[in-house]
């Protein structure tokens, strides 16, 4: 197994609130609050060491209580953090705020990530010792354009992987030169970076064949309860949503991309990254937290086996 990877993306303190009820607007709703660690990133980053890899993370750290908090959580799970920026007191780390309704569905989320805006090339360019060993790359869009590109041209020869965190940040990818082995975008995000809208399969089709067409070989593209879609060699599959008990659907797309390089590391067949994403996100969402504790190696294949039994990925 290829098991080095190089995370180039956001670290954030998970600020997490748990209605016990259904959500009630403009009132105080009883629940749970918690404080994790969390970000794209770091996300996808602890899932890949709790099945198995070697991970680096260059991101960016605040001298304030919830940055201390962020790189004491690194080192607890074996994440090297020595490529990554500490920036001067007075920068503030990373939160992300968000609400959870009774079914576990996120509800609404504020992000506060200026930090990441400070993160420059020359940062990155300490990390190419690292980047050069690195099996996969595995990049968020956290971090700005000019990174994006400079690594992608730099390490074009490497396993690159991307995920654009959210609508308003595939926003701005619009005329990247992209040189990517996998993509994974929600469908939002896949017909922002497309131009295409995806209401019907032959339009879902042409917008993941464009996709691929801008320098992706392969396009992983989550639909929440409507499954998933896998673009890439002239082919495209799809494959339905493991409808499984969820507490939490935080971290579930964080923990798909992890599954589907992990199925690709281990050099199986190309439409086992969907089987291997589906159950990294299924046991995600049976934690509270952003990443569940309990994700391992003989977990992830024992799950993908049982889907394998009762998820049938198609070929359009």
């Amino acid at each position: 197994m290829n098991n080095r990877i190089m995370v180039i993306g956001g670290i954030n303190a998970d600020i997490t609130g748990f209605s016990r009820e259904p959500l009630v607007h403009n009132d105080s709703n009883p629940g749970m609050i918690e404080i994790s660690a969390g970000g794209v990133g770091r996300n996808i980053g602890e899932n890949l060491i709790r099945t198995g890899f070697e991970v680096s993370i260059a991101t960016a750290f605040a001298k304030d209580p919830m940055g201390f908090f962020l790189m004491e959580s690194c080192k607890n799970i074996g994440m090297d953090t020595s490529c990554s920026k500490i920036f001067d007191y007075g920068s503030r780390s990373s939160i992300y705020l968000s609400v959870v309704d009774a079914d576990g569905e996120m509800e609404t989320a504020v992000s506060d990530m200026e930090i990441f805006e400070n993160l420059s090339i020359s940062d990155i360019r300490r990390s190419c010792d690292k980047l050069e060993e690195a099996d996969f790359i595995v990049m968020d869009s956290n971090v700005s354009v000019e990174i994006i590109e400079f690594v992608m041209k730099k390490y074009r020869h490497k396993h690159i992987v991307f995920d654009p965190v959210s609508t308003s940040k595939a926003g701005k990818l619009d005329g990247i030169n992209w040189s990517a082995e996998i993509l994974k975008p929600n469908i939002l995000e896949a017909e922002i970076i497309s131009g295409i809208r995806m209401d019907s399969l032959e339009k879902t089709i042409e917008g993941l064949k464009r996709i691929n067409g801008l320098g992706i070989c392969w396009v992983l593209m989550t639909d929440g309860a409507n499954g998933a879609w896998l673009s890439g060699k002239g082919r495209v599959y799809r494959c339905p949503a493991f409808l499984g008990g969820k507490k939490n659907v935080n971290g579930a797309g964080d923990a798909f991309l992890a599954g589907a390089v992990y199925g690709r590391s281990n050099g199986r067949f190309e439409t086992d990254m969907l089987y291997y994403g589906h159950a990294a996100a299924s046991i995600a969402m049976e934690s509270s937290k952003t990443v569940n504790p309990e994700m391992s190696v003989e977990m992830l294949d024992k799950r993908m086996e049982e889907l394998k039994r009762c998820l049938k990925v198609e070929e359009i």
